[in-house]
């Protein structure tokens, strides 16, 4: 709901550049690469947090079961790799294969499925370029540019050949 964006942007950072990355890091965040990323909910404002929460949940976990066929599907209450995460300015990831395998507790566990949810506001594509790439498994052709539009979600098969890139520039600009 729009209510809950609007209360989200108050908790997220306003602007996310190099500069900045120093105040970032006193709040917990993490800043490498090009992009700010925060993991921990504990320090994260209730808008955030009860976003990620919702993504997590049973119903939610159920959809995701339903919309790819995979059944039994855990979230991962660490957020490892997920969280909150900000490109800066002027900047993109390196086409790249996401982690897949983790292990917890003992346990190997799996990576099924990702899921993006992009929080940019009034976000110009023609201005700033930007979007999530979705690469053929080769990574000699991109096989698919998403916007990265207010409220879109993108869910994605987790495999050790997921490849993605660029994903859209920092938010707020």
């Amino acid at each position: 709901p729009e209510a809950a964006l609007r209360a989200i942007d108050r908790e997220w950072p306003e602007r996310v550049d190099r500069a900045a990355c120093d105040a970032l890091s006193a709040r917990g965040w993490h800043c490498r690469r090009g992009r700010a990323a925060h993991a921990d909910e504990s320090a994260m404002g209730p808008a955030v947090a009860g976003a990620l929460a919702a993504l997590r949940s049973p119903i939610f976990v159920l959809f995701l079961e339903a919309l790819t066929g995979i059944a039994g599907l855990q979230p991962d209450p660490a957020n490892f790799g997920g969280g909150q995460h900000v490109m800066l300015r002027n900047s993109s990831l390196p086409i790249h294969a996401d982690f897949n395998l983790r292990h917890v507790r003992g346990s190997l566990l799996h990576r099924r499925v990702g899921a993006i949810l992009f929080l940019n506001d009034k976000w110009d594509t023609a201005r700033w370029g930007g979007a999530l790439e979705l690469w053929a498994r080769d990574m000699r052709a991109c096989e698919a540019r998403i916007a990265p539009d207010r409220n879109r979600l993108v869910v994605f098969a987790g495999t050790d050949f997921t490849c993605a890139a660029r994903p859209p520039l920092a938010r707020g600009l």
